[in-house]
């Protein structure tokens, strides 16, 4: 269990650094800056970091008129507003991040979300949210994740963290990298001008990737016909596998379904009434004098078309990262008085709400297996109609 938190926290904060990843200095092309900036970004052991990201949905107004309803809640779609910031340390682990989100609109609200991450627990701050009636125990108080009492609670093994399966992770990190690079030409990289470098960075040079409706059916299908298989034979080697706790088995099942899901694919780019346009897939990498990675930004602008109507959806993200390989400076402070356990949690919900009730067993249908879909879906709807 622990291993999976640890593994999931890696893989997000890694991949995101490969995906949007990719620079370096000399005469090579932008692809080349990126590799190297990429190799370099696995030094980083510690840093500070600052993002922001902005979610908006312009829904049409014929839609709200047909559903007056939706006008209550469309204002809160309009300019989602998250920023984060905190410190991260890789050994020993660990990583503060406080998350602010501002929810706009009629019914706007705004909290706070701090939490610390080490190698043995998690700490969550518990917010004051408008409209969700929380206990006054627990509003303010730091919610102690333990690993370890999860672990043996969910009768999986204790798997304890170990700085060597960060490293493995850090050369499956690697090994990802050259697989996607392998197959992504130098027409999909650019080095982004001087004057258009992101404003109030350190960032001396940025090498950006960009997908529009022109390229993103020849990107998507050659992440589906190269870097797709290529990425889950490497999954399911052993060395790896062991560290994310992968089954060879999932991955097995997952490369024979890929021939259904590129035949879906396809016919999904060779319909006429595409319901998907991407107007803008954007994703840039800057880096500094040092050349580490302090910038990762990515912008996407898509229309989602349904029955004749569009809506629009525009997301705009960056991280940038500071004091990379300085002593890092923690300041979330958790008193031993405001931490509850999850034990302690689970007797106050209790006793404000009473005890939940275990869910019921599924109901066993007899000779359900042996149904077509077409024949549940009929059954399906004989039922509602009753």
């Amino acid at each position: 269990m622990k291993r999976k938190i640890f593994s999931t926290i890696a893989a997000v904060l890694l991949v995101f650094t490969v995906v949007l990843s990719a620079c370096g200095e000399k005469a090579e092309s932008p692809k080349e800056l990126l590799k190297e900036a990429n190799e370099k970004a696995l030094e980083m052991e510690s840093y500070s970091f600052d993002g922001n990201m902005n979610l908006s949905m312009n829904i049409p107004a014929e839609a709200m008129s047909e559903a007056p309803e939706m006008a209550m809640f469309a204002g809160m779609f309009q300019n989602i507003n998250l920023d984060v910031s905190g410190v991260y340390q890789q050994d020993p682990m660990k990583m503060e991040m406080v998350m602010d989100l501002e929810i706009p609109g009629d019914m706007s609200f705004n909290f706070s979300l701090p939490m610390v991450m080490e190698q043995d627990k998690m700490l969550i701050k518990v917010p004051n949210i408008p409209f969700v009636p929380l206990p006054q125990e627990i509003t303010g108080k730091f919610i102690e994740i333990d690993y370890n009492e999860l672990a043996e609670q969910s009768g999986e093994e204790i798997m304890p963290f170990v700085y060597g399966d960060l490293q493995k992770q850090n050369e499956l990190v690697m090994e990802m990298s050259n697989i996607f690079f392998s197959h992504y030409g130098d027409e999909y990289f650019t080095l982004v001008a001087d004057d258009q470098l992101p404003e109030g960075t350190d960032i001396e040079k940025a090498v950006e990737m960009k997908l529009t409706n022109e390229n993103v059916q020849k990107a998507a299908l050659t992440f589906m016909d190269n870097v797709l298989p290529e990425l889950l034979e490497l999954l399911a080697d052993p060395k790896y596998a062991e560290v994310l706790q992968i089954d060879p088995a999932d991955v097995e099942v997952t490369k024979e379904e890929l021939a259904d899901a590129r035949s879906e694919l396809v016919a999904f780019f060779e319909d006429e009434q595409n319901t998907v346009k991407v107007n803008d897939l954007t994703f840039v990498n800057g880096i500094n004098s040092d050349d580490y990675i302090s910038y990762q930004g990515m912008t996407m602008d898509i229309d989602a078309i349904t029955e004749g109507q569009s809506v629009n959806v525009v997301l705009d993200m960056f991280m940038e990262m500071s004091q990379i390989n300085q002593n890092p400076d923690f300041t979330v402070e958790v008193s031993p008085d405001d931490v509850i356990t999850l034990q302690e949690l689970e007797e106050i919900m209790n006793s404000t709400f009473g005890a939940f009730e275990a869910t019921p067993e599924p109901m066993e249908i007899e000779g359900l297996e042996e149904l077509t879909e077409e024949e549940i879906e009929a059954l399906l709807e004989e039922t509602m109609s009753n």
